[in-house]
């Protein structure tokens, strides 16, 4: 399940292994062997941190014990959260709003 996965995503983000290898910090050939449809080589649990991390999905996915790439919050996801729960519900309402009217414009423009 991890080979097809790392291929899928990797593919996705238009990179060759090559390129991946050097971001994750392991040989070319590591990569290959990941991949691998026949006898692929599972990476240690290191390096699978440092794949989901890249691809910005969870280890879980890439192991296969999730279907969908849940992808994890970016530092300025976590703030707005942290801000926000921090208003009361009065202001959070108001926050919503303006958050659903900004999405509004953002879908028409596109």
């Amino acid at each position: 399940m991890l080979n097809q996965r790392l291929k899928l995503l990797r593919q996705e983000k238009k990179i060759t292994q090559e390129q991946l290898a050097e971001i994750i910090g392991v040989e070319r050939s590591s990569i290959g062997k990941y991949e691998s449809p026949n006898k692929p080589v599972v990476p240690s649990s290191d390096i699978i941190v440092r794949l989901a991390e890249y691809f910005n999905v969870s280890v879980d996915y890439l192991l296969g014990r999730e279907e969908k790439p849940s992808e994890k919050m970016d530092d300025l996801s976590n703030k707005i959260i942290e801000m926000f729960s921090h208003l009361d519900e009065e202001k959070q309402r108001t926050a919503l709003e303006y958050l659903e009217f900004l999405a509004s414009r953002d879908n028409q423009d596109k």
